[in-house]
């Protein structure tokens, strides 16, 4: 299968790509910006800069292919409070050139990157599928309306799309300032202290990158079976932020007092999901405790961590 994955050169995109490309598809990345020192081990991809905002060269870039996986977007919750404009013009309006793509091109196959963000404060505990969603911030709500729009293109143009709500990922490569543990094993390699905002007791579920990967990659594959519908992708279960601290200084054998900040608009205080639709629709399930991903995580950041 020829399938293209916007965001492809991002944390989630590469590890995406080696496991499509693993189980023998094309797969063509289409990203903002490419850093080609970085993929040197990706020589059977095709990296191309193209912004999602520029409709043209999508419909251009993505004639010939069988299947999309949107993955591109801004992603941070707390900027999205200060600069709501910015999050709703690349999340929602990028999202539907990509659909437009697809409709234009006659492609098949779409499969969006949504967020446990959707969720947002008020939802019921485990997080279901058809629960009413209540973001708490203007990024959860752009996905909100892409899973909408997903809905929309399939139901009038016949484009199978899943909609897959990955669960606070983690794993090797991710950026530092792009989640909380990577933030945290930045600083327990590098002898400092990690930060800490609010009390340190809301509750996340952690999803190891791979698990994700496997995840989109399964939703190709299934995509009529799972047609027009909205999936929770995570571990089925939740730590504090303290519980994720004090399991990492275990796995690095290092303690160090946390700095303590105050909370970050529009955080959300717990996320738990009901993981029921992944294993039915998608025959996927997580396939590493939170304890094996940080023991991975954490040897690859000290392995390629050094002070500047």
């Amino acid at each position: 299968m020829k399938i293209a994955v916007t965001g492809g050169s991002g944390f989630i995109g590469l590890h995406l790509i080696k496991k499509l490309v693993s189980e023998g598809n094309e797969v063509l990345s289409l990203d903002k910006s490419v850093k080609s020192n970085n993929l040197t081990e990706f020589q059977d991809t095709v990296f191309v800069e193209c912004d999602i905002l520029d409709s043209d060269k999508l419909v251009k870039e993505t004639t010939g292919i069988d299947c999309v996986i949107h993955l591109a977007g801004l992603s941070s919750p707390n900027k999205s409070i200060h600069n709501p404009h910015e999050h709703n013009r690349v999340n929602i309006d990028g999202t539907v050139n990509v659909l437009e793509a697809c409709r234009i091109n006659d492609i098949k196959k779409f499969v969006f990157a949504s967020s446990s963000a959707v969720y947002g404060n008020k939802s019921s505990i485990p997080q279901t599928e058809d629960a009413q969603v209540f973001p708490s911030n203007p990024y959860g709500l752009s996905k909100v309306a892409g899973e909408k729009y997903c809905s929309i293109y399939s139901e009038n143009f016949g484009l199978e799309t899943v909609s897959l709500r990955p669960f606070n990922v983690y794993g090797p490569g991710q950026r530092t300032t792009s989640g909380v543990v990577a933030a945290f094993m930045e600083k327990i390699v590098l002898k400092q202290q990690p930060v800490i905002f609010g009390a340190g007791d809301y509750l996340r579920d952690f999803t190891f990158v791979e698990d994700v990967a496997e995840a989109f990659f399964l939703s190709t594959k299934n995509s009529k079976k799972a047609n027009a519908r909205t999936i929770n992708i995570g571990s089925g279960k939740n730590y504090s932020i303290y519980d994720l601290l004090q399991k990492i200084e275990e796995i690095s054998e290092t303690k160090i007092e946390p700095l303590k900040k105050e909370s970050l608009l529009g955080d959300v205080k717990q996320t738990l999901p009901d993981i029921t639709l992944a294993k039915e629709l998608l025959g996927w399930e997580p396939k590493h405790s939170l304890s094996e991903g940080l023991k991975i995580t954490y040897d690859w950041y000290k392995k390629n961590l050094t002070k500047s």
